[in-house]
């Protein structure tokens, strides 16, 4: 396990080593992240309609966090 002093990630590896233990994580490529974006970008602008930019930002903010 890797401390979170030595590591600004540690948290992130250590809920993923939890994670990894039931069930199977994929590491999507770069090109196969911006696809994904791509493809999603119609929910995240009819959620940004409807819920407005305050949640979609702060619900953005937290996964890349």
């Amino acid at each position: 396990m890797v401390d979170a002093q030595e590591n600004p990630y540690g948290h992130i590896l250590s809920q993923r080593a939890e994670l990894e233990t039931h069930m199977t994580i994929i590491d999507l490529t770069p090109e196969e992240l911006a696809q994904f974006q791509d493809k999603t970008m119609d929910v995240v602008d009819m959620v940004r309609e409807r819920a407005g930019n305050e949640i979609v930002d702060t619900l953005m903010t937290a996964l890349v966090d």
